[in-house]
């Protein structure tokens, strides 16, 4: 991966996240399950929980993240966005309500976990990017006429060193 590469990969998906609100309604349902866990009569927190599990899970799935190439997700893999995007995010969270459907505490700590590991990664993504274009550091751009094909050779079929390949 060159460092123009990474430039555009962080750009996209940091305006997928933003697009998205995936981040923000995160945010919304540890909230909301923190709500419900701390006054359980109350079903207006269920239906919030509700209602913000079906957008989440709708944004996610509408995502254009959903359509990188197979590299792009190998950078974001590497770099620790690793289910952390899209259709793989929306699966998560969802086996994390069937698996723990009678312990909200469960769900609100496993989520909060998810939340937590999104943001930082996410801000540290958004102050590289940032900091890319304070450099001067500019991204890789395809025209119209234009293509990117790469080719991916495990580190064990080149022994670690490209030029067995």
């Amino acid at each position: 991966m060159n460092i123009e590469t990474l430039h555009q990969i962080g750009l996209v998906f940091q305006k997928d996240i933003t697009n998205s609100k995936a981040l923000n309604l995160l945010n919304e349902l540890v909230e909301n399950l923190t709500n419900l866990i701390n006054q359980p009569q109350q079903p207006a927190f269920q239906q919030n929980v509700s209602n913000i599990r079906i957008n989440l899970r709708n944004a996610l799935n509408t995502s254009t993240m959903n359509a990188y190439s197979p590299y792009w997700k190998q950078v974001l893999d590497e770099i620790g966005f690793k289910d952390l995007r899209g259709n793989e995010l929306g699966n998560r969270i969802e086996q994390i309500f069937l698996q723990n459907s009678i312990t909200p505490s469960i769900v609100l700590q496993e989520i909060s976990n998810i939340q937590g590991s999104l943001s930082k990664r996410y801000n540290a993504l958004a102050s590289l990017v940032k900091n890319f274009q304070v450099l001067g550091i500019g991204k890789a751009e395809l025209n119209n006429a234009e293509s990117e094909m790469a080719v991916m050779i495990p580190r064990a079929a080149v022994k670690e060193k490209i030029d067995y390949f």
